[in-house]
């Protein structure tokens, strides 16, 4: 299945080249307005960054229905800045790219396992769950697909995610730092 395809039905654009450049602009527009969001939060750089790698480590996984749950129990478990977490795993995990987070995940999970047959099975189970229309839909359609195939989508997520999400964390506390040490004195308002 062509990615693009599968990119613009997700999103619910009209298909087309014109429809694929907008997609990537208004992402676009998501991302500069998330990293803007990123570098307003208050908090520690550990803190901040932590949350960071939670949201990026989030967006990968394969648990889409249940993602901000599960950000927010982990940051809150980790002590990482939780709005930052959010952020991460919403600009990541956005119509364009998340096709192709759960194609991997199928892939390695099935590569994994040793199961040829899983990553047809895999590709099949992302179809339908991209059709469902509706949380409870796409929910039925996990339970039908069997134990086998979700937990070939989560181990191939897991194996992304972990070295992703601790790879993140130096990355992003060295950012916020910078961040921090760069902000001008004379942005806080002070009282006269």
């Amino acid at each position: 299945m062509d990615p693009r395809r599968i990119s613009a039905s997700v999103a619910g654009a009209k298909s087309g080249p014109h429809a694929t450049v907008n997609e990537g602009l208004a992402i676009r527009k998501q991302l500069d307005a998330g990293l803007h969001r990123l570098r307003a939060l208050e908090g520690t750089p550990h803190s901040l960054a932590l949350g960071t790698a939670v949201g990026v480590a989030f967006a990968i996984l394969p648990v889409l229905p249940f993602r901000t749950i599960l950000v927010l129990a982990t940051a809150f478990c980790v002590r990482a800045n939780a709005v930052a977490a959010v952020v991460t795993a919403t600009l990541l995990a956005n119509p364009l790219v998340l096709p192709l987070w759960y194609a991997s995940a199928i892939w390695l999970g099935s590569t994994v396992a040793a199961d040829p047959g899983g990553a047809s099975a895999g590709a099949d189970l992302l179809a339908s769950i991209q059709s469902a229309g509706s949380f409870r839909a796409s929910a039925s359609v996990l339970v039908d697909a069997g134990l086998r195939t979700i937990v070939m989508m989560l181990v191939g997520g897991a194996i992304l995610a972990v070295p992703l999400g601790l790879s993140t964390y130096p990355v992003a506390y060295r950012a916020f730092r910078r961040w921090r040490d760069d902000a001008p004195e004379a942005d806080i308002e002070q009282a006269p």
